[in-house]
């Protein structure tokens, strides 16, 4: 068993400490080879067999050169054996009371699950919670043993120890607020799989992830945690998506050959991460895109976007916006500067809300991205299932789905088949 393992290197590594801390004190008389960091760090892998020959191989170099030293450093080594002998009981022991033995089988039907979502209880959330909710209810889990928490309610790392305190025997959390570059979701994620794993608690990961770096860190460490979602800075490359499904003759109005447009955002890290990501998915595409200006939600950016319509002119052919509460707005402003929504100004939004749908429909917003809701929160529960098998599934990344006019009132359908069943 992997806790075994682990209790087995505390040992090997104990021995070797104190044995060489031994040896080292009665070999006064001889000479003893100073250990270089390079062979420091190979005793830390070796096998417990090749633990004990190395200790020989260097007792032997170390013998004292009379018999006088040597029945000391014999009765030394007798001491040193005993204190290694009751640190690893010790050791052993504390490391039964702190936590469990190892992560557990468990049927989902008497699994507790804590769930963590940010706004959880909010309105515009309802459709991915109550989803999530449902879903997990299809594969098995118990909706009266479900808990959710509001992470902005105390933060995802009390609502976490909170619910690892109440022994629950899963964790989803969604993670990486906007305020949040990839730095600090990364820190935030680490602290709260370590804390996880401390607990023998599985982990699915929603919302933004995680770097490689992190991810990779999980299967070294044999976490049974998980990702699944959209990715960090997603919704960046779901719009670079939609915008290259249009067609050259559909973005590039003034046919130039560069696309050029402005970003309109709530100015948030997780915006900026968004807008470099769907540049960097457009360039690798061959579209020269030239972002003219990045306005934001909290300076006015109604009347700057209109002092851009008339100073560029029908040469700025793009609007992207991060959130569809503000794609819905910019229609009005491009009449204001004698353009014509959707006909000649794109207008990129992402959330596909139902006012948005309607200005899809009506050919006044060009497009959006909607997050396939039913996908991920499925993928998730199944997730889930799995890991309270014991099998670790690979980290799922949900794209998400270009809308235009071709398939918004179809995308309206699908939302409504599983949002009008009971949740």
């Amino acid at each position: 068993m992997k806790t075994e393992r682990i209790r087995k290197g505390i040992v090997v590594i104990l021995l070797a400490g104190l044995l060489g801390a031994a040896l080292s004190g009665c070999s006064a008389g001889g000479s003893t080879a100073a250990q270089t960091p390079a062979s420091a760090e190979t005793s830390e892998t070796q096998t417990p067999a090749e633990t004990a020959e190395a200790a020989s191989e260097t007792e032997t170099e170390t013998a004292a050169p009379d018999a006088a030293g040597a029945a000391d450093a014999a009765a030394e080594l007798n001491e040193a054996e005993d204190r290694v002998a009751d640190a690893a009981a010790d050791t052993v022991e504390e490391t039964d009371a702190a936590a469990p033995a190892s992560y557990a089988v468990i049927e989902p039907a008497s699994a507790s699950l804590g769930i963590i979502l940010e706004d959880a209880m909010d309105e515009d959330r309802t459709e991915y919670r109550e989803t999530l909710l449902k879903e997990l209810a299809a594969v098995g889990f118990d909706r009266d043993r479900m808990t959710v928490l509001d992470s902005d309610e105390g933060g995802v790392s009390a609502a976490v120890s909170r619910l690892l305190a109440d022994d629950v025997d899963l964790l989803i959390v969604e993670t990486g607020e906007d305020d949040l570059g990839q730095e600090a979701t990364d820190k935030q994620v680490e602290a709260i799989a370590d804390e996880a794993a401390a607990a023998f608690t599985p982990v699915v990961f929603i919302g933004r992830a995680p770097g490689e770096k992190e991810t990779l860190r999980w299967i070294v460490r044999g976490y049974e945690t998980v990702y699944v979602g959209s990715g960090y800075a997603g919704r960046g490359r779901d719009q670079a998506a939609l915008i290259v499904s249009l067609g050259r003759e559909n973005r590039d109005l003034d046919n130039n050959a560069v696309l050029r447009y402005v970003y309109v955002s709530e100015g948030t890290d997780v915006n900026k991460a968004d807008r470099a990501a769907m540049a960097e998915a457009l360039r690798k595409k061959g579209i020269t895109g030239d972002c003219v200006a990045e306005l934001t939600d909290k300076d006015g950016w109604e009347n700057q976007l209109t002092d851009l319509l008339h100073t560029h002119g029908k040469s700025l052919d793009m609007i992207v916006c991060s959130e569809d509460d503000i794609a819905e707005d910019v229609p009005e402003i491009a009449r204001g500067a004698d353009r014509k929504p959707g006909r000649n100004l794109v207008i990129i939004g992402a959330g596909a809300e139902e006012d948005v749908l309607d200005q899809i429909i009506a050919g006044e917003v060009t497009g959006t991205v909607y997050r396939d809701v039913l996908t991920e929160c499925r993928t998730v529960a199944g997730t889930a299932v799995r890991l309270c098998a014991r099998e670790i599934p690979e980290n799922g990344i949900i794209n998400g789905v270009s809308v235009t006019a071709a398939n918004a009132q179809e995308i309206r359908d699908y939302r409504e088949s599983f949002l009008k069943t009971d949740m």
